[in-house]
């Protein structure tokens, strides 16, 4: 292989995983404000108890869609796979990150599950990404 071949492979992986910790990185800080304005809501407001998890899991939903969108707009091919790869991302660091905060792990079957969805709707998202995109 040819040394101006290896500078494209090279340069695609770079801009590949800058896109791809970009899109995670904004997911997390959208969904770490989004989390803040809710808890604001909350203490303010008088809210059920039974709201606070399905809000929560709505915030993670839109915050993989936003982290996969801004992650495939970087790339602009294989929507799915790369949107899948910006979900698990926002996933393990937003895991990471509220795991720090809270001084403890969640349980593992907690982990699985939110991998599980940010697999699916990054893949979805990174689908429609591609779809709006091209059009």
């Amino acid at each position: 292989m040819n040394t101006r071949m290896a500078e494209r492979i090279d340069n695609k992986v770079i801009k590949l995983v800058i896109g791809l910790l970009k899109g995670a990185l904004i997911g997390v800080v959208f969904s770490t404000i989004a989390v803040l304005i809710f808890a604001l809501i909350i203490k303010g407001g008088n809210i059920s108890e039974g709201v606070i998890p399905v809000v929560n899991q709505i915030i993670k939903i839109i915050a993989i869609f936003v982290s996969a969108w801004f992650a495939v707009s970087a790339i602009l091919e294989k929507g799915w796979l790369f949107g899948a790869i910006a979900g698990l991302l926002f996933v393990l660091i937003g895991f990471a990150l509220f795991s720090i905060i809270d001084g403890s792990l969640s349980p593992a079957g907690s982990l699985f599950g939110d991998i599980l969805t940010g697999l699916i709707a990054g893949a979805v998202s990174g689908m429609l990404t591609i779809y709006i995109r091209k059009r």
